[in-house]
């Protein structure tokens, strides 16, 4: 047997396929579409499927009907003073990140999010997509990652079919 192989089986056999896995995270979060997803159905079993050789851990906090200022802490409507951002839906999920990952080191971050009906029926639209920057900022400081990947879905063209209503 040649050495390089013989050295090979020998480090397989001593530490694992864990010498070669990743731990990648995946935060899902938003409001009423999220809220009903089950990840352990269908989205935790397909990831650890295409990761197979790999730990994943995924966390799912959401809440149906609500505004991106419950997420992002520094939210601002494009004029007046109200409705304030509380933040609070953030920090029940960075609870939950913190318990589910505890002392564990990831190597990746996948933020999923499902969410912006109601800021367009309240009609700050204007205003969505620098929150959303600013969510993926304030998450990204809160991990101390520069790295996070992200995934936004969309469901209709909520609105746009309406007079008058679009955002």
């Amino acid at each position: 047997m040649r050495p390089t192989l013989l050295f090979f089986l020998f480090a397989t056999l001593l530490f694992g396929s864990s010498l070669w896995s990743k731990t990648h995270l995946f935060i899902l979060s938003g409001q009423s579409n999220m809220a009903g997803l089950n990840p352990a159905i269908s989205f935790t079993p397909t990831v650890k499927k295409l990761l197979a050789n790999d730990e994943c851990i995924v966390v799912k906090s959401a809440q149906g009907g609500q505004p991106i200022r419950r997420w992002y802490k520094a939210w601002k409507p494009a004029k007046g003073d109200g409705p304030k951002a509380d933040g609070a839906l953030y920090d029940r999920l960075m609870t939950a990140v913190k318990k589910a990952v505890g002392d564990k080191k990831y190597d990746t971050v996948t933020f999923v999010w499902m969410q912006g009906e109601r800021d367009a029926k309240e009609r700050h639209g204007e205003v969505y997509e620098k929150s959303f920057a600013g969510l993926v900022n304030q998450l990204s400081a809160d991990l101390g990652r520069d790295d996070l990947n992200f995934v936004i879905g969309r469901l209709s063209d909520c609105m746009n079919k309406n007079p008058g209503k679009s955002h």
